[in-house]
This record gives structure tokens, sequence and C-alpha cells, in this order.
């Protein structure tokens, strides 16, 4: 036993290493964001876009509104999700209003996601079609929207 115990050591170590640099590896490639060199993205945007002031600040407030939907779209999500516990502790199962309760949490999620794309939209209209043009080619990048548009508190960057 007193032989193998160094080579059994040096195994997991190698072993050890390789989950580390694996990870390493993992979290660089799904979490970069070149375009971003800061955790909001707006100076990075700002700058490669060649914003105007009144342009980044539009897309500040922008950006502002984004995230205080978002909240208010959190909170209605834990009062529904007391709902449902509150249907899974009863003696029957109302499928109907389980049902129910899921198609209009869809919905207020669809009208969230077309109201900003509607504001985005018209953001881009203020843009040169150059700015457009470059906007819409960050864009493409996953992860771009999320980071401009969020607080930077939640979901990692690289998920759109």
């Amino acid at each position: 036993m007193g032989e193998r115990l160094p080579w059994v050591l040096f195994a997991a170590s190698l072993l050890l290493n390789a989950v580390f640099l694996a990870g390493a590896v993992f979290g660089w490639a799904t979490l970069k964001a070149p375009f971003l060199p800061n955790s909001s993205g707006l100076a990075a945007v700002t700058q490669e876009l060649d914003l105007s002031p009144e342009q980044a600040v539009a897309l500040q407030a922008l950006r502002q509104d984004f995230v205080s939907r978002r909240k208010e779209m959190k909170q209605s999500r834990g009062a529904r999700r007391g709902a449902l516990l509150a249907a899974l502790a009863e003696e029957n199962f109302d499928r109907p209003g389980l049902e129910e309760m899921m198609t209009e949490r869809l919905a207020d999620r669809r009208i969230f996601f077309a109201d900003m794309a509607e504001a985005l939209h018209g953001y881009l209209q203020s843009l040169s079609p150059e700015q457009r043009e470059r906007f819409l080619e960050l864009a493409a990048e996953p992860g771009f929207l999320r980071n401009v548009m969020s607080d930077g508190k939640g979901r990692r960057a690289s998920s759109d």
C-alpha cells in the first residue's frame, strides 16, 4: 500500500486538475463577451456604436425600463408560485384552474417581450443606418441583449 499511495495521489491530482481546467475552459467559452468589457455592456456599446450623449441616455433609459419591468414580472411570479403550492395542497386537483394560471403567465411574458421589442425597435430607429446595422450584428451574438438590457444581477451573460 505504501508504494501505491503516491501514485494514487498523483492520479487524483491529475484528475482534479483536468476537471478544474475543463471548468475554466467551459466558463471562458460560454461566458466570454469580447464586445462587452464591463459587466453592464453600456459603455462598450456606446463606444462601439459611437453613440451621441442623447443616444446613450436613451439606451440607458430603455435598459432601466427593461430592468423594472422584469422585476415586476418576478414579483408576480412569486404570487403565482404561492397559488400553485396552494393548488397542490388541495384535496382535489384543479387542472383547469392551473391551466388558466399558466396561460395568464405566458400571456404576461408575451406582452412583456412584445413591448420590449417594440421599445427596442423604436430606439433603433433613432440610430443612424450604420449604427443600427452594427447594433443588429452585435445583437446576433449570444448574450448581447441580456448584457446590455439587464442590470447584471440575474442569469449568466451568455444566455439570451
